[in-house]
């Protein structure tokens, strides 16, 4: 059985949530509730560190959070019907 504890953290003024399970393969996090987990870690501040980064910009892809790349990307809307005029 895996052993759970909850922490709470702030983003942008709001306070979130996280569940973090100690488990054989290392640590994981979840939202409360939630079928989605994110995982293994080594430790529990990596965890932690992880689902803050998540629980800001929605992404923990390094190609994505690079200085400069527009996230998400802007829709291109062309006109018409599949893109024809």
């Amino acid at each position: 059985m895996t052993q759970s504890k909850k922490v709470q953290f702030q983003i942008r003024k709001q306070d979130v949530t996280i569940e973090l399970s100690d488990r054989r393969k290392g640590v994981y996090w979840s939202y409360p509730d939630t079928l989605l987990t994110a995982g293994p870690f080594k430790n529990e501040s990596t965890a932690i560190e992880d689902a803050k980064l998540y629980s800001t910009y929605g992404t923990t892809s390094k190609s994505l959070l690079k200085v400069g790349n527009v996230y998400p990307k802007p829709s291109k809307y062309i006109g018409g019907y599949n893109g024809r005029k």
